[in-house]
């Protein structure tokens, strides 16, 4: 949680996870961020940067090799972000809507 003048303006949700054992040994532990959020207007002052960085920081503590992030398809700017952070392509996820018949 990140605060600025006693009042929170930004937050960051990691979980620590090992991966299956189809995924070499030493890249099982890893940290992945669920939601991450800084208000529009606290934007652009680092404090994702401090957030993200604390996470970092975290993961190392519990062994991760890795940080994990998904970020939806068209939310070009989230994915900016991310990039910029020195995130890259891991996996891509597909989806196929259902539609039930009468």
């Amino acid at each position: 949680m990140a605060k600025w003048g006693g009042q929170v303006v930004g937050h960051l949700c990691l979980l620590l996870d090992r991966l299956p054992a189809h995924i070499a040994a030493e890249h099982r532990a890893v940290g992945y961020v669920s939601d991450a959020y800084v208000q529009e207007g606290m934007r652009g002052r680092g404090i994702f940067r401090a957030l993200l960085a604390e996470a970092e920081r975290f993961a190392l503590t519990a062994d991760a090799t890795r940080l994990l992030v998904g970020v939806l398809a068209g939310n070009a700017r989230a994915e900016r972000a991310w990039r910029f952070a020195g995130f890259r392509p891991y996996a891509l996820d597909l989806v196929k809507e259902l539609k039930r018949s009468a």
